[in-house]
């Protein structure tokens, strides 16, 4: 358990009452024994859909969200130093998903211990300030379309199940949502599909059917070389739905390996993260 106290909230400055998952006060009395409520049973802690930040929305020191199913929890975590919180040595001031059964801190941002708050801007870059509002760390996400009710437009940032925080835009033509992920970072589960037919993970075997990967198709400008419109239409590289079809069409193919389009992790370090976790959804022996 962390020894800190840590509230929720959806908005900067929300009332938000104090609670804990193994709560202290603020003066040097011994801690208090765990409260019987689940954290993520707090009134507005666990969002149904994920969301936990939209555009100007900002996530204070102590605060949290868990994910729908509660397996995980996001945090920015407290930046003074409290002896009695062993868990968190070294996350003091930094942005952290811990994953609530195993009682893990299991992935941090990795900004300075100086943090005490993150903030979604307007553009839908993520970022790690200090008290005197310097960026101490960013996704370095820019130009997003600002979220636009009126178009049904929206910018949001989500704790997924699988461990993962995420930053996308989902639009709709219709009823139909379309969701385009722009970031991606966390400690993703393996998740629950077969293992090869020995049941261990194998490894290659010479000799094998390769194919290249192009992932650099993300706006109208990346198409303007290609004459004939794909079967899956213009898409977006980032778009989940295109990425399953890729991932399962590779799969049919009996493609053992795939070598992808880098310019860098900076630009192609969520593309990447989202095929691998794809490939390991799927199950299949495909690797990368």
């Amino acid at each position: 358990l962390i020894f800190l106290t840590v509230k929720y909230g959806r908005q900067r400055g929300s009332a938000a009452e104090q609670t804990a998952l193994s709560p202290v006060d603020d003066d040097d009395s011994e801690p208090t024994s765990a409260p019987e409520a689940h954290p993520c049973d707090q009134e507005g802690a666990t969002p149904k859909d994920g969301v936990i930040l939209t555009p100007n929305g900002v996530l204070e020191e102590g605060e949290y969200f868990c994910s729908p199913s509660k397996k995980y929890m996001t945090m920015m975590f407290p930046s003074r130093k409290d002896t009695r919180n062993t868990l968190g040595s070294g996350y003091e001031g930094d942005l952290v998903i811990y994953k609530i059964d195993s009682g893990q801190i299991v992935w941090s941002a990795g900004a300075p211990s100086q943090g005490v708050r993150s903030v979604m801007k307007e553009d839908g870059n993520l970022q790690i300030e200090n008290q005197a509002g310097e960026v101490l760390w960013t996704t370095q996400i820019s130009g997003l379309v600002p979220s636009q009710g009126f178009l049904d437009i929206y910018t949001q940032l989500v704790l997924n199940d699988d461990g993962t925080l995420a930053i996308r835009q989902v639009s709709f033509v219709g009823n139909d949502p379309s969701i385009i992920l722009y970031w991606i970072d966390g400690a993703p589960d393996k998740g629950d599909g077969p293992a090869s037919s020995d049941g261990t993970t194998s490894n290659l075997r010479f000799p094998v059917r390769g194919a290249f990967y192009f992932a650099n198709y993300d706006s109208a400008e990346s198409w303007e070389s290609v004459q004939h419109e794909p079967s899956l239409g213009w898409y977006s590289s980032t778009d989940p739905t295109v990425i399953r079809a890729h991932v399962n069409a590779m799969n049919y193919g009996k493609i053992d390996l795939s070598i992808s389009t880098w310019n860098g992790p900076d630009i192609d370090r969520p593309k990447m993260r989202m095929l691998l976790d794809e490939t390991t959804k799927q199950g299949e022996s495909l690797k990368w």
